[in-house]
């Protein structure tokens, strides 16, 4: 993960003065004064955190900085379809973010795996509309089966596995600014949506092995609410709540 650091405070340092630096929560490295004013930008290197199906991996990673690429590790090759028409990479704040101003053409994801230890987040900026952040559907026997994290026309945050419903109270601001979103599911901590990293829903779950039933869809969509995505992220393992 690269992080480029800038600075915009004009107060005097000394040599007692630090920088901290943490990756998802977890510290990484600590910087003193004054090698910590020189740095502009941060490797973490490190391999993902956990053992064994608790671990915490990169499955999909769009920062829209680079155009359309997929920078988690890895996943470079994999194919996914580009929308012909209502998206375009344009300039937000100091870096770049995705633009949906039409979602007619979807955008998907292939060589997806099972959802049942996942999470799913993103900045958004909600403009009224209601659609897919993320979804995948399996029919099967002529059973349409589907599962979704969704954003509502009021702003209330949705998701739907198999047996699962999970609704927010909480609403997404119309305030034309981005906001964090994210759904975290696992057997450990149960099934959670979060806004600005405040848990808004939650839901205990005993047994989450039937989540993907009847089987995992290899394709999945994303980006389909009209707004604007930055950071869009999808983890493999147990990613908790703190």
């Amino acid at each position: 993960e690269k992080v480029k650091i800038s600075w915009d405070f004009q107060a005097n340092k000394a040599p007692i003065d630090m920088l901290c630096i943490y990756a998802d929560g977890l510290f990484y490295k600590k910087l003193k004064y004054p090698e910590a004013i020189n740095v502009k930008n941060i490797i973490d290197e490190r391999p993902s955190s956990g053992v064994g199906s608790s671990a915490v991996t990169f499955r999909e990673h769009f920062t829209f900085d680079d155009g359309y690429k997929n920078s988690a590790p890895g996943r470079k090759d994999v194919g996914y379809s580009i929308p012909e028409h209502g998206a375009s990479i344009n300039t937000c704040g100091g870096g770049k973010c995705l633009l949906r101003n039409s979602t007619t053409s979807p955008f998907h994801l292939q060589n997806q795996q099972g959802m049942n230890s996942s999470s799913v987040m993103t900045w958004f900026t909600f403009q009224g509309h209601s659609g897919d952040l993320w979804r995948s559907s399996t029919t099967v026997g002529g059973t349409y089966y589907e599962r979704y994290f969704r954003v509502l026309e009021d702003g209330r945050l949705s998701v739907k596995f198999y047996g699962i419903e999970l609704t927010s109270s909480q609403k997404l601001p119309n305030d034309e600014k981005f906001h964090h979103v994210a759904m975290v599911l696992n057997k450990k901590t149960g099934l959670s949506i979060f806004i600005d990293g405040i848990r808004v829903a939650h839901q205990e779950i005993i047994d989450n092995s039937k989540i993907d039933f009847p089987n995992p869809a290899a394709i999945t969509a994303i980006f389909g609410v009209k707004g604007a995505y930055d950071d869009f992220r999808i983890y493999n393992g147990i990613v908790t709540p703190k």
